[in-house]
């Protein structure tokens, strides 16, 4: 029986990494203990640190902003709508999101096309 090396291969893609310049904000320290920041930064109760909104997001109950805040905009699940068929011609439209229809009444197959068509 003959042994065979596999080959694998990689395709290399050059992959540009963009970075946000996001504002870096005053965040003074209002919880107990001490907080290690990632730049190695010892931070005790009362002391100002300089960081970004999205590096203090997970520690937020600990910190209080010195400087006005900046929105974070979460990204809003788009609608998207689908035709279930209920049986004997009739339709219902689904959101996709909630799993719901939108509909009131069960609805003809161009009714139900419409009004995808109208959201």
């Amino acid at each position: 029986m003959e042994r065979r090396k596999s080959t694998i291969t990689e395709d290399v893609v050059n992959v540009k990494k963009v970075e946000i310049e996001e504002p870096r904000l005053r965040w003074r320290k209002i919880g107990g203990g001490v907080h290690n920041h990632r730049d190695g930064q010892i931070v005790r109760r009362g002391e100002i640190l300089v960081a970004t909104q999205l590096e203090i997001e997970p520690f937020k109950n600990l910190f209080v902003s010195l400087d006005p805040l900046v929105d974070i905009k979460e990204e809003q699940p788009t609608k998207r709508l689908f035709i279930a068929h209920r049986g004997g011609g009739k339709y219902n439209v689904i959101n996709e999101n909630t799993g719901k229809p939108i509909n009131d009444e069960l609805l003809t197959r161009e009714q139900a096309e419409n009004l995808i068509n109208d959201e």
